[in-house]
């Protein structure tokens, strides 16, 4: 049997590929103040990464005060990877109103700071709009996350593939792709694009079907090519997500006896 070849991030001196899958923990609290309590409460020794969910600030519009986060949250944790995530609200994320032009510069804002490791902009956006960030991300070495999230379906094989391949005409560094299942079998289609995608993309795959009926996709979802959990610290940001300690734990187990 032909084992897999999975795409390698390398961050820093540390690369991350579905056999050493990055470990990310949302923040989702609505002031600088509590995210930093929400930062301390997070036994950081087992996260590879935080992911800012910076939809739930309630200042995100003020370029000032999204700077100082940013620069807290490396201070706080300079080992950790820094994931920049603005989520629409058609994507489950809280609704700031904004349009996407204002995201992207909100989003580029975050990548000039000089604290931020990787950005997610939403493959829903214009060529354009993917692009601009891309460009401003390339030039301040800032990793590129396409995103797809739907959380009243898992859509069809074809459309999760177009997805993918998309993503990789759009240079990303990672496709991330997270779905509701509605049966069983929509787990297995998950899995199973995730198997081909990350064997034959040129960027990572990252992908989890969300709620109880998904929880399989996230304990051993990197078995299948995911270089990405997502795991809960003080909250979760998506149905299904499992505790920090928890996803380190059966990480561990599955890549003892892989």
């Amino acid at each position: 049997m032909t084992s897999h070849r999975y795409q390698t991030l390398q961050m820093g001196n540390k690369s991350y590929s579905a056999s050493q899958p990055m470990i990310c923990v949302p923040l989702t609290e609505t002031t600088a103040e509590d995210l930093a309590v929400e930062l301390q409460a997070i036994n950081l020794a087992q996260a590879d990464a935080i992911e800012w969910r910076a939809d739930h600030f309630e200042d995100l519009k003020d370029k000032k005060a999204v700077n100082r986060v940013l620069e807290m949250l490396k201070q706080q944790v300079p080992e950790c990877v820094l994931l920049f995530t603005i989520r629409s609200a058609q994507e489950g994320g809280a609704d700031r109103h904004l349009t996407d032009e204002e995201t992207v510069e909100i989003i580029s804002g975050a990548v000039r700071s000089g604290n931020t490791d990787i950005v997610d902009v939403e493959g829903r956006m214009s060529s354009e709009h993917i692009a601009s960030v891309r460009q401003i991300a390339r030039e301040h070495g800032v990793k590129l996350l396409i995103s797809h999230h739907d959380f009243s379906k898992t859509p069809g094989v074809f459309e999760m593939h177009r997805w993918g391949e998309a993503a990789e005409r759009h240079e990303a560094d990672i496709v991330k792709m997270a779905v509701m299942p509605n049966h069983k079998s929509d787990v297995l289609d998950l899995l199973g694009t995730l198997v081909e995608l990350s064997g034959r993309l040129n960027i990572c795959t990252a992908a989890m079907s969300m709620g109880s009926e998904g929880l399989a996709s996230r304990l051993v979802g990197h078995s299948f090519g995911s270089m990405m959990v997502f795991a809960s610290g003080k909250k979760s940001s998506a149905p299904g997500q499992i505790p920090l300690e928890d996803a380190r734990q059966v990480v561990d187990i599955v890549n003892k006896y892989s």
